[in-house]
């Protein structure tokens, strides 16, 4: 009985120095830059690897996922860190790596909207997004916008929807300075704009805030509602977000661009008359009202 646990315990410890001599072998090709053999060292070992302690598996699954970023299977890469998450003894390497592998999923979706593949961009957005919900907000929006461009409706709306109930703005304010040899105004991020404060050489400095994207994550869940034949959903996507903002000038005029596709012009025109209330010098909202005025018979 003796000899047997004799056995064992050194079967064991063979094993764990044969997972350690791969993964270290593996490790140093990945170092080195040969991404290809160091795949294949993991891949010729996986069998090894299937039981491996938990001081050895997170390393070997941590480098795996390090070599499926590298050849842009992102999706596996995700995966792969997501498991590691709650391993205290890479905790920070992990934290690292999903913002390197954010990155990468990023610029490879802006070379696929570049090539027009709309629909892998999406994809790689909306993982990109899901990598850190809190941050990344402005992924799920271009990955909404590429769904749409990819035809995929059914997508987009989901993407849209889960936008509305964050109640996504996509507001950044932004910084602008005067030269004071030149005149010439330019813009600056946070950090030029506190430090340009402390010298005479610009002048006249603001802060602009862009507009909110809300109104138009709205206007196109309606939409799309639309394009798939369910006015009433569209109308409703609308005036859900009116009740929360009754006064917000760009919910009113997406309100009344809906009206106006769907054909409904005697509510467009009550709806130009809210938007002049809330914007009477708007020349743009009169103009509206006459052409739907004329088009409703009153000349």
């Amino acid at each position: 009985m003796k000899r047997i646990a004799i056995f064992t315990f050194l079967l064991f410890f063979n094993i764990s120095l044969a997972q350690k001599k791969e993964l270290r072998k593996a490790q140093k090709l990945y170092d080195a830059g040969d991404v290809s053999e160091a795949s294949k060292v993991l891949e010729n070992s996986e069998s090894l690897f299937e039981n491996a302690d938990q001081k050895v598996k997170p390393k070997y699954e941590f480098l795996k996922g390090k070599i499926a970023q590298n050849n842009k299977d992102f999706q596996s890469a995700y995966d792969l860190f997501t498991s590691l998450k709650g391993i205290a003894s890479i905790k920070d390497e992990v934290e690292q790596q999903f913002i390197l592998l954010s990155a990468d999923i990023v610029d490879s979706a802006i070379n696929d909207n570049e090539i027009g593949d709309f629909k892998s961009s999406s994809e790689k957005l909306y993982l990109a997004y899901l990598i850190d919900p809190e941050t990344n907000q402005e992924y799920l929006y271009f990955a909404a916008s590429g769904a749409v461009n990819a035809e995929l409706f059914d997508v987009s709306l989901d993407y849209y929807i889960q936008l509305k109930d964050i109640n996504y703005t996509g507001v950044e304010k932004k910084y602008f300075v005067t030269e004071v040899g030149s005149g010439i105004e330019i813009e600056v991020d946070q950090t030029q704009f506190d430090l340009y404060k402390k010298t005479k050489d610009y002048t006249n400095f603001r802060e602009e805030e862009t507009e909110s994207k809300f109104p138009e994550i709205v206007k196109n869940i309606a939409l799309i509602y639309k394009q798939m034949g369910d006015n009433d959903k569209a109308m409703t996507a609308v005036k859900e977000a009116r009740l929360s903002n009754p006064d917000d000038l760009n919910l009113i005029l997406t309100e009344a661009n809906i009206y106006i596709e769907l054909g409904e012009k005697v509510r467009f025109k009550e709806l130009m008359s809210e938007a002049i209330a809330q914007d009477p010098n708007n020349a743009n909202l009169y103009y509206n009202l006459a052409v739907v005025t004329s088009d409703l018979g009153d000349k």
